[in-house]
């Protein structure tokens, strides 16, 4: 798999988000949020995020490389979906995507590969 950063669009901006946070039996938490981001050269992106967080799973702490991922007891994954008529970052549309989900600082940190 492929790492990518959903910085790598650049320093655009989130025109909208929502985050919905479900509760789905047993302790797992089933996340869901939308973003609308424009990434620098101005194309509109919709980003649809779905994924699981259950409560103390039993999950050891994960690195790529020096970057910590997630650490032990905390299992977040999310499935990512890509929408826009932009050329230039239409690849992100017909690409699937699995990611690794952290807090970090009181935010969300998404870091997402492709499924070759």
């Amino acid at each position: 798999m492929t790492a990518y950063q959903i910085a790598a669009l650049g320093r655009g901006a989130a025109r909208r988000s929502r985050l919905r946070r479900l509760t789905h039996g047993r302790g797992v938490l089933v996340v869901a949020g939308a973003v609308v981001a424009v990434a620098d050269d101005g194309a509109v992106i919709d980003i649809v995020n779905r994924g699981y967080y259950p409560e103390h799973a039993d999950s050891p702490d994960l690195y790529d490389g020096d970057l910590r991922l997630a650490e032990a007891g905390t299992y977040f994954r999310t499935a990512p979906v890509f929408r826009t008529d932009a050329p230039r970052h239409r690849w992100l549309a017909r690409t699937v995507f699995v990611g690794l989900a952290r807090e970090e600082d009181g935010h969300i940190v998404i870091r997402c590969y492709t499924v070759d």
